[in-house]
């Protein structure tokens, strides 16, 4: 019959089954090269809603706990301002009392002293009678100035015609008191100078407590010392050199001669 194909030989056959063959195989690799060069879709970044609502709660504990921590902060201010406040409180009270104790020990001081120069001041001139100074008045707080300005001052002025003794009388006497009234002296015999008083000074001190030291400290520079003996006041006894310290007046101007 014309339309019949011819009747296919087995070696035609088998070529046709082996490119058959051949075609499955690199349609296969084909398909699995597509699938492996796929790009893959882009994951879908936007937030969820618990991504977000963890974050949210998240963001609130961290503003409880600023805002705890700020009102911890407050708390330790005020309460540091109190303090400093009731610090403030306690060093005025302190320097109140401090001012006021201040006031009464020198009150109290005052007291001391004046009871020393009454003490002292009583006999005075009968003591350095027995030392052969024959003086024959006395003064209390004697002050010499010109003008309104003091000079110096002498809590006892003892004197006669020719002689003055300055007396300068402390509860607890120091060597400072001692340098002290010698330049009181000197003060003294420059103001006298100055009014042509021109008696000699020598000089004395009293003290309700003396110690060895002090005492011969002013023997040394001259002076006399008073002391407590019992209910009355006594000269401290002299060392055998001692020699009284003697403020004579300046020398008058020379005489000028035409």
């Amino acid at each position: 019959m014309g339309g019949e194909r011819p009747p296919q030989t087995p070696h035609k056959r088998g070529v046709c089954c082996a490119l058959s063959g051949a075609r499955r195989v690199v349609e296969t690799a084909a398909i699995g090269y597509a699938k492996d060069m796929r790009i893959p879709r882009k994951k879908d970044k936007r937030p969820s809603f618990r991504t977000v609502w963890a974050a949210l709660q998240e963001t609130s504990l961290q503003m409880k706990e600023t805002d705890r921590r700020f009102k911890e902060t407050d708390r330790k201010i005020q309460e540091t301002d109190r303090v400093v406040q009731e610090t403030s409180k306690i060093v005025q009270e302190t320097s109140r009392k401090v001012a006021e104790l201040s006031k009464n020990i020198g009150g109290l001081s005052n007291s001391f002293g004046m009871f020393a120069e009454s003490f002292f001041s009583g006999n005075l001139l009968e003591l350095f009678r027995g030392a052969d100074y024959n003086l024959t008045k006395g003064g209390r707080n004697i002050k010499f100035q010109e003008g309104p300005r003091i000079i110096a001052e002498a809590d006892v002025f003892l004197e006669d015609k020719t002689i003055a003794v300055p007396v300068e009388i402390k509860f607890a006497l120091s060597r400072e008191h001692v340098d002290e009234h010698l330049e009181q002296i000197k003060r003294i015999r420059e103001y006298m100078d100055g009014t042509g008083d021109r008696r000699v000074l020598i000089g004395a001190v009293a003290g309700g407590t003396v110690n060895e030291d002090v005492c011969r400290y002013a023997h040394k520079k001259g002076l006399y010392v008073l002391v407590q003996s019992g209910d009355a006041a006594e000269l401290a006894e002299l060392p055998q050199n001692f020699r009284p310290a003697q403020f004579f007046p300046a020398a008058p101007p020379a005489a000028q001669y035409g």
